[in-house]
């Protein structure tokens, strides 16, 4: 069992709404007519990212995310101290 990541996120490029959200007069529902906001396109490394982004004269930001804490083994979360016990459950003893 190994306890590494698989493999890295990947660099995402999401795109921002246009236009805002309308609420439909006979639902209630919020909707928009901004189809581009349902897209997300990933890359596997930023500088990836970057150049399709210039290709196609998009403006962007570069976001990184917070580093990534250790996470925790569970087995040690888990165990618990042992109590001094029998391993076996012991018969009581009858004497006649």
């Amino acid at each position: 069992m190994t306890s590494a990541r698989g493999r890295a996120q990947p660099w995402r490029l999401v795109f921002e709404r246009r236009t805002p959200p309308f609420i439909d007069a006979l639902m209630g529902y919020t909707g928009g007519d901004d189809t581009l906001t349902q897209v997300t396109l990933d890359f596997p490394t930023q500088e990836a990212a970057i150049a399709f982004a210039e290709r196609q004269n998009l403006a962007y930001a570069v976001l990184n995310s917070p580093p990534e804490r250790p996470r925790p083994n569970v087995r040690s979360l888990l165990r618990e101290p042992r109590k001094s016990r029998p391993r076996h459950r012991t018969q009581p003893q009858v004497r006649r």
